[in-house]
């Protein structure tokens, strides 16, 4: 064997070592494919985010000729779940240029490699979000509502259903949380009013969500459609505004961008629901992935907790270590619903359900 051969064998080896530390077996095909487009694979990475049907990861490339770096991303599915509504949407949006491409798929072995985008929009504390970034978030939103798939789509109440079914279960197991039952009753409540006052339309339903949000520099890209479904437009508007934390003039570019005309006085009431809603809804989210909880979640607890809120101001912080943690779960899951409590008790919120229940 040659040196640069055994060259490209040991690199080979590396690579394969690195994966078994991440505890995955990559298909065959995708060798097949990297090989027939004279790529070679050099390191997988996790992609950051929590995924719910499967895991995203980074490969790094390089071209066989010459050594061009270039990344891809993998999305790969475990292999009892279905993954082709996911693929269907991701594809359509690809190719209608509001997600990035997908290159290569293999529908047996569940899985398929993307284009990559760099940097997402996850909220940075005192890191200001580029004006152009939210009125395109608005831009692209509107085209996801206007989209028809070709695939029928879920209906969102069966995931709503999921999540409160978990959360219930956790009240029994956890009986601190039960003071989430709040969030379920303004979450049924606001659903009675979107049913008098709103179609449906496609929906992302984890639209305002940062690593879902790609922006290279000049446009928007969105990614991760396993929770599209057909639901209310003032869902994935509201989730937008909440979870991205925008402020009065940032949420004003944001609807600017998806209406791109003046909003009449029901529309602005939908979407303040819409807020509190997206807030109650990622509350009972937060706590419903539970399993086990070694902190007391007393009064004591949720008094030291401050409003979702205060992350754009710094007066509350979350840690790295806590996205995925059981206490940083519930702790995010407070302060969401100390904001939604906070719009909940508010004249405001008693007097616009009153008006659009008639």
């Amino acid at each position: 064997m040659d040196p640069k051969q055994n060259n490209e064998v040991k690199k080979s080896n590396e690579v394969r070592k690195e994966i078994k530390s991440l505890k995955i077996e990559l298909p065959p095909s995708l060798f097949t494919y990297l090989k027939e487009n004279d790529k070679r694979l050099e390191e997988v990475k996790h992609l950051g985010g929590h995924s719910v049907l499967g895991t995203t990861y980074l490969i790094e490339l390089k071209s066989i000729k010459d050594d061009t770096p270039e990344n891809s991303v993998l999305r790969l599915f475990t292999a009892n779940r279905t993954f082709e509504f996911e693929f269907f949407i991701s594809k359509a949006m690809g190719l209608n240029g509001v997600s990035p491409k997908i290159l290569f798929e293999d529908h047996q072995a569940k899985f398929w490699v993307q284009e990559y985008v760099k940097d997402n929009i996850f909220l940075r504390p005192g890191k200001k979000v580029n004006d152009e970034c939210i009125r395109q978030i608005g831009v692209y939103l509107r085209k996801i509502h206007t989209f028809s798939p070709a695939m029928k789509p879920p209906d969102t109440y069966g995931l709503i259903g999921r999540v409160k079914a978990r959360v219930k279960n956790n009240f029994q197991k956890f009986p601190d949380l039960a003071k989430f039952q709040e969030c379920i009753d303004i979450e049924d409540k606001i659903l009675k009013i979107f049913e008098k006052n709103s179609e449906k339309c496609f929906c992302h339903n984890d639209f305002g969500y940062g690593w879902n949000l790609l922006w290279d520099q000049k446009r928007l890209w969105v990614i991760d459609w396993e929770f599209s479904a057909i639901f209310y437009p003032y869902f994935d508007i509201g989730e937008t505004i909440s979870l991205l934390i925008l402020n009065d003039q940032e949420k004003e570019i944001f609807l600017n961008g998806y209406y791109g005309r003046p909003r009449t006085p029901k529309e602005e009431a939908l979407i303040y629901l819409g807020e509190i809603f997206a807030l109650a809804h990622n509350a009972l989210c937060s706590i419903s992935i539970i399993r086990e909880l070694k902190t007391k979640i007393d009064d004591k607890f949720f008094d030291s907790v401050n409003e979702w809120s205060g992350l754009r101001t710094g007066k509350s912080r979350i840690e790295k270590g806590e996205i995925g943690d059981n206490t940083g779960n519930v702790r995010i899951g407070v302060l969401m619903y100390k904001q939604a409590k906070i719009y909940i008790d508010s004249p405001k919120f008693q007097n616009l359900m009153k008006n659009l229940d008639n």
